[in-house]
């Protein structure tokens, strides 16, 4: 209870790293397994967002106040002043200026800051935008999921299962808005 916010996150990244063994592949490669939340726990292994949704669904279980935010090309959580229950009643300008540190699911839950981000946005020749630091929503998180196995499926040449999917992210972004 006397933790404070970063011994917290250290702590948290120590069970779910190490000792709980979960690890982001760096590639993406050609395994819908890695996407897959129940072969994602089987395994330990999967991607950033994969590992990422574990890790906050795990953190809000635990009352931290820890949200993926909406950073493109990477997953990254935001530890914020608010916790889970209040996320949604607070205005978002305020999630973003209560961002304490940010975290990188791919990097076994790296500690970074805002000038960091902003360095791989400059670096990857991404406009910086004020929505980009803050919390996703449940639909763009399912959204950007299926996004990946999308992207993936092409790549082995499904083309029955990326209909599926287009379909599937399709109804679920729909009803989202």
């Amino acid at each position: 209870d006397n933790l404070t916010a970063l011994e917290e996150i250290h702590v948290f990244n120590h069970v779910f790293f190490t000792l709980g063994g979960f690890q982001a592949q760096q590639e993406t490669g050609s395994n819908p397994r890695n996407i897959y939340l129940q072969d994602v726990l089987v395994s330990r292994v999967g991607t950033g967002l994969s590992i990422g949704l574990l890790y906050a669904y795990l953190a809000e279980s635990l009352d931290m106040p820890v949200q993926i935010v909406n950073l493109p090309g990477t997953c990254m959580l935001s530890y914020s002043g608010f916790r889970p229950e209040d996320i949604f009643e607070v205005a978002p300008s305020e999630i973003r200026e209560q961002a304490l540190f940010f975290i990188q699911p791919d990097w076994n839950g790296e500690v970074i800051q805002r000038c960091d981000i902003d360095q791989y946005l400059l670096n990857h020749a991404i406009p910086s935008q004020e929505l980009f630091f803050e919390p996703s929503s449940k639909v763009n998180l399912a959204g950007r999921l299926i996004g990946q196995l999308i992207h993936l499926y092409i790549g082995l040449g499904n083309m029955d299962r990326v209909r599926e999917l287009k379909t599937l992210q399709s109804l679920i972004l729909e009803r989202g808005q």
